[in-house]
């Protein structure tokens, strides 16, 4: 079940900032925290030959692909933000 939602600002070309919104499983959310330890901000994703292949798998590459935005032409080179929260559940009561 999708807890949370998650928000990756990234930069398409210096300071061209595109957007996605995802909903994540808690497990998604781990994997994504551990994969941003490794790389921190400079995740590039603007290439299939880039430095990210040094720090971290091309599996995990594939996986972050489902979460980052992209731009009209281009992947991003770097993210700006992210952030985090739980989704809510509204109950009618009345």
């Amino acid at each position: 079940m999708k807890e949370f939602t998650i928000k990756i600002i990234g930069d398409v070309n210096d300071a061209d900032y595109v957007t996605k919104v995802t909903d994540v499983t808690s497990e998604q959310l781990d994997l994504i925290k551990d994969i941003l330890a490794l790389t921190g901000k400079e995740y590039d994703a603007s290439s299939l030959y880039s430095s990210m292949d040094t720090i971290i798998t091309e599996g995990e590459q594939e996986f972050m692909s489902e979460f980052l935005p992209t731009g009209d032409y281009a992947n991003i080179h770097r993210i700006e933000s992210v952030e985090v929260a739980p989704i809510v559940t509204w109950k009618k009561i009345l």
